[in-house]
């Protein structure tokens, strides 16, 4: 039997899981947000040292690759998805097919950026509407036409005069998302958001995912990188959709609750996946979890199955600050560089990281299994200048309000 390797990316680690018949090991490695290829090349480098083999001897040994990660997650918690582009009928540009005079996609869509065709199509008018829109800065475009699930015609043909004006090898060639291929779920504002929020987290998820897969197979592994979905089942990169990822990360790891609990025969158990940017709970009972259709991301409802779990911007890298008197936790995360305070390098906002350093948490000197040191001083020091003297509180009454 060969191995069978699970990596989860998060904001700020990148943990592996290695089996090989009955031996496992974990690794755990920085995540490295400038190319996230580097922390998963690392994380797979340090498992097959583990076994005692090279990078390649145990790539060409390995079945099957499953990769989860909390990009897409982190990339709306922290809203650092590009200009999108929405194209909709004409006359539901500021309603987008709810009852409300207005409704709005903030912060994934600028009302500014949602642009009316007519129908019938007039291509002329298409082509000034797409043109218009790529001038405003769209880095992405998403067609989404009432009850286009009945008739996809005018959205493809919407992306064909797109795809003839601006062909993948000019520059000025942005991706396009149609409705009726994200989803095939009923409900036109639903399907509007949902593919939305696909475009919104699209970028961050391509821009690195066809890279990790060159750069293993460039290793020897034949097999294609399969990529976990929010409700738990795997399937290649090339037939995965980028909002099919969400929380892709958690859903495994209720998956893997739910394994042991039936181990060690628990009925029932809470499921708690504290990460560096977000933290996620879920419910097994009676050693089963729940999946359901739809789940809500900034008040927008998503038409996805996903394992039902609770998902909050809050985690060891999230950024502490006073505002309005009032300590203040999240959503932005120091992620993995600069990382806290306690990294030294060159953070300088405390984090719930620091915090538990401060209160005792954590060993300064054992931090990544000693493999990196922590400075308890820098903590202190950036939670009494940050949070302590602006409430005119101590330092340990600071640091259990960031905790």
């Amino acid at each position: 039997m060969g191995f069978d390797i699970g990596i989860d990316t998060g904001g700020t680690f990148t943990d592996g899981f290695f089996f090989r018949d009955r031996e496992q090991v974990s690794i755990k490695v920085e995540t490295t947000p400038h190319d996230l290829t580097e922390c998963f090349v690392h994380c797979l480098q340090q498992g097959a040292e583990a076994f005692g083999l090279s990078l390649q001897e145990m790539l060409l040994k390995t079945d099957i690759i499953r990769y989860c990660a909390t990009v897409a997650t982190n990339c709306i918690i922290q809203q650092t998805g590009p200009r999108i582009g929405l194209i909709v009928n004409h006359g539901f540009e500021k309603s987008l097919y709810t009852n409300h005079k207005e409704f709005n996609l903030e912060p994934f869509v600028s009302p500014s950026m949602i642009a009316g065709v007519r129908r019938p199509l007039f291509e002329e008018e298409v082509k000034k509407t797409i043109k218009d829109l790529l001038e405003k800065g769209a880095r992405l475009l998403a067609i989404s036409l009432k009850d286009s699930l009945g008739d996809p015609s005018m959205e493809t043909r919407i992306r064909e005069i797109a795809n003839e004006e601006y062909p993948s090898h000019y520059l000025g060639y942005v991706p396009i998302l149609v409705s009726n291929e994200i989803t095939a779920r009923a409900g036109d504002f639903a399907r509007t958001a949902t593919t939305a929020i696909s475009a919104y987290v699209h970028r961050d998820m391509v821009k690195y995912l066809y890279k990790i897969e060159e750069e293993i197979h460039k290793e020897g592994f034949t097999k294609p990188l399969l990529l976990v979905h929010s409700d738990g089942s795997v399937c290649r990169v090339a037939r995965s959709k980028a909002v099919s990822t969400l929380n892709s990360g958690p859903a495994a790891g209720v998956q893997g609750a739910a394994f042991f609990a039936g181990i060690y025969e628990i009925t029932n158990l809470v499921s708690v996946d504290v990460g560096g940017t977000s933290s996620d709970i879920a419910l097994v009972r009676n050693g089963k979890y729940e999946t359901e259709v739809g789940i809500t991301v900034e008040g927008f409802p998503i038409l996805i199955r996903h394992i039902n779990l609770k998902a909050f911007g809050g985690g060891g890298g999230s950024i502490a600050q006073v505002n309005e008197e009032k300590c203040q936790v999240g959503p932005e995360s120091a992620g993995a560089l600069p990382g806290p305070v306690c990294y030294d390098l060159g953070g300088f906002q405390p984090t719930v990281t620091d915090a538990c350093l401060a209160l005792g948490f954590l060993n300064p000197d054992y931090f990544l299994g000693g493999r990196r040191k922590l400075s308890l001083k820098a903590s202190k020091d950036a939670i009494q200048e940050e949070i302590a003297q602006p409430l005119n509180i101590s330092i340990e009454e600071a640091s259990w309000k960031i905790k």
